[in-house]
C-alpha cells in the first residue's frame, strides 16, 4: 500500500476538547488499543473523536503509559439531517446488539427501547445500558459516524408515542406503502418477533403513523431496524 492511502482508524476518546498542537494520550485503555491492538507507531495517523468534535492526530511517540503526538486539524461533528428516532422493541439480547449496532452504522440519531405487548424479557437495567453504549461505541468507530446516536432504557410504546407527539411516524408494516424521502425529523417503529398487536397498530394509528412495507418479503425484527434506518438515510 503506498504511503497516504493507509487507513486510517477512528477511536472514541471522551474527555476535554481538543485543540491543535502537541498532545498526550495517557488512557490505560486506550494506549493498549493503540499500541498492542491496533499496533500503531510513530508517524501513524489516527482519528479520535467525542460526539462533538473529530481530530486528526499524529503518533510522534510511544511509551507504554503514554503516546504523545500533533492533533493537525479539528472538525466539529455534524449530525446527519433529517433526525432519526428509532423505537426499538426489548428485543433478545443478540438480536438487540445486532439492531443497535447496525442502526448506528447506517446513521440513527437516537434509539429510545420500548416495551410492547409480545416483548418476554425483562429488561437488565443500567448494566445492560452501558453494554449497549459501548456497542454504540464500537460501531461509531467501525462507521465513522462521528456524532454517534443516544439511547435510552425502555418505556411503553404509548410513552414513546406521547413523547414524540407531532411528529412524523413511520411504522413497519408487510400492507404498508413503499417508502418516500423523508426530509424533516422522523421517528420509526418496527416491532418485536411476531410483529405489533392489532391494538398497539391502533395507537400508532392514532398518531398519525404510516405503514411502510420494505419489499415482499418479511425480516426479522433486528434486520428490519437496520434496513429501515438504511432507506430513510439513503432516500
Amino acid at each position: 500500500m503506498k504511503k497516504g492511502t493507509q487507513h486510517q482508524f477512528a477511536l472514541y476518546s471522551p474527555g476535554k476538547p481538543f485543540t491543535v498542537g502537541p498532545c498526550g494520550i495517557v488512557d490505560v485503555a486506550l494506549v493498549h488499543r493503540i499500541v498492542h491492538v491496533l499496533r500503531l507507531k510513530k508517524d501513524d495517523t489516527l482519528i479520535l473523536f467525542t460526539q462533538e468534535q473529530h481530530a486528526l492526530f499524529t503518533i510522534t511517540a510511544v511509551s507504554k503509559k503514554e503516546i504523545t503526538g500533533i492533533i493537525k486539524t479539528v472538525t466539529q461533528n455534524q449530525q446527519y439531517c433529517p433526525s432519526i428516532t428509532l423505537l426499538l422493541p426489548l428485543l433478545k439480547k443478540e438480536a438487540l446488539e445486532h439492531a443497535i449496532y447496525g442502526a448506528v452504522e447506517t446513521g440513527v440519531t437516537k434509539i429510545q427501547l420500548v416495551l410492547t405487548e409480545k416483548v418476554q424479557r425483562a429488561w437488565g437495567g443500567k448494566q445492560e445500558l452501558e453494554r449497549f453504549e459501548r456497542i454504540i461505541v464500537a460501531a461509531a468507530e467501525q462507521s465513522k459516524c462521528f456524532a454517534f446516536a443516544t439511547i435510552s432504557g425502555p418505556i411503553t410504546l404509548e410513552e414513546a408515542l406521547k413523547e414524540h407527539n407531532g411528529k412524523k411516524i413511520l411504522y413497519a408494516d408487510p400492507a404498508g406503502e413503499p417508502i418516500a424521502k423523508v426530509t424533516e425529523p422522523v421517528v420509526l417503529l418496527v416491532g418485536p418477533e411476531g410483529g405489533l398487536t392489532e391494538q398497539e397498530v391502533l395507537l400508532v394509528k392514532e398518531r398519525q403513523g404510516q405503514a411502510i412495507c420494505f419489499g415482499p418479503t418479511i425480516l426479522r425484527a433486528q434486520q428490519a431496524a437496520i434496513t429501515f434506518v438504511s432507506l430513510v438515510r439513503s432516500l
